[in-house]
């Protein structure tokens, strides 16, 4: 249940933001890039910070997880 952006590829848990909407994948970005478009430039990141400001902007309706 914690956001740890620095394990994203080894985890094989949701710790990672393209991990919580592919749990069950070694590697969940590439199916995640498809269905977020927008939120595919932070699956990479190592920053908690900088995927939890993105997700705060979708929860507010600031930006959107689809591509305009």
């Amino acid at each position: 249940g914690k956001l740890k952006m620095k394990n994203w590829h080894t985890c094989r848990t949701t710790h990672c933001l393209a991990g919580w909407a592919f749990p069950d994948l070694e590697i969940p970005a590439a199916p995640a890039s498809r269905l977020y478009p927008t939120l595919a430039k932070y699956f990479y990141d190592t920053t908690d910070e900088q995927a939890l400001e993105a997700l705060e902007l979708v929860a507010t309706g600031k930006l959107s997880v689809f591509s305009d």
